[in-house]
This record gives structure tokens, sequence and C-alpha cells, in this order.
């Protein structure tokens, strides 16, 4: 069980540090950044006597890989919305 405590308590790291950063260009960075560490607590979330999927993998791979990539795709976009909202005001 403590081996399985760890990439747990990283995503939720990785997570909290993802939130709390307080520009989108550092955001988008640490979503850059934590692409890689998502693939290792992905790893880390398997025992060597229980290879197999469960809760804390998927909850790695999705927390540490999908999220940042959703930052990182609806970035730009985001920002074109803002501006052209910006842009017809009077």
């Amino acid at each position: 069980m403590p081996n399985k405590i760890w990439p747990l308590a990283l995503a939720a790291c990785m997570l909290l540090l993802l939130f709390l950063s307080p520009t989108v260009p550092s955001l988008e960075a640490m979503s850059y950044i934590s692409i890689p560490f998502g693939l290792i607590i992905f790893s880390l979330a398997f025992s060597a006597n229980d290879l197999r999927f469960n809760f804390i993998s998927i909850l790695g791979l999705v927390i540490m890989t999908a999220i940042p990539l959703f930052f990182i795709f609806t970035h730009p976009v985001i920002v074109h919305l803002i501006s052209s909202f910006i842009n017809t005001l009077p």
C-alpha cells in the first residue's frame, strides 16, 4: 500500500502547482513540464507483484497528461476569444 500512495501524492502536488501558477505563460510551461512527470507517475503506480491497471495509475495518467494537454491546446483559443471580445468593446 505505501508504494501506491506516492503516485497519488505526486499527482496531487503537480495538480496543485498547475492551478496555483500565477500567470498563463507559466501555466503553459508547467503543462509542458508535467507531461513527463505524468509518465513517471504512471509507471510508478505499478507495483512489482501487481502488474495491472489500478485507480491510482489511471488517475495519475489522466491528471498528468490530459489536463496539461487541455491547457496547452485551449490556451490559444481562450486568448483569441478574449482579445476578440476586447477589440469589439467601444
